[in-house]
């Protein structure tokens, strides 16, 4: 039987440096302690099925970043900051870095790979 899912790398995601997601089957259980990713991994796996819908990431961006709380109002920048993991511009700005995240998968989704970029400069 093929799998949606049977491989699944999440890079840059939130606290994931990178984390490789294998063997995966039909129904998959993730457990782990209180703030270890579990709800990362979902939310990763949501926006690679759905990656061009903007609210996803919007609605993603601020219930982590406001604690559980959705807002209906405009996302600010710093929510969306935060589903990236931050990594420092060559630059002496502390202000300026570029973020990446990169989900690739294995089955028969019909998205491979997602790739999404943020590159923030101080004015």
């Amino acid at each position: 039987m093929n799998q949606i899912l049977e491989n699944l790398t999440i890079c840059g995601f939130r606290g994931f440096r990178e984390i490789n997601l294998s063997d995966m089957g039909t129904v998959n259980i993730i457990v782990g302690d209180n703030n270890s990713g579990k709800t990362s991994i979902l939310e990763a796996i949501a926006l690679f099925c759905n990656p061009l819908d903007p609210v996803r990431w919007f609605e993603i961006s601020k219930r982590s970043f406001y604690s559980g709380r959705i807002s209906r109002y405009r996302p600010d920048l710093e929510s969306i900051k935060w589903i990236f993991q931050k990594q420092k511009m060559s630059s002496k700005n502390e202000d300026e870095y570029y973020d990446k995240v990169s989900i690739t998968a294995k089955g028969t989704t019909s998205i491979k790979k997602l790739d999404v970029e943020i590159r923030l400069v101080a004015n």
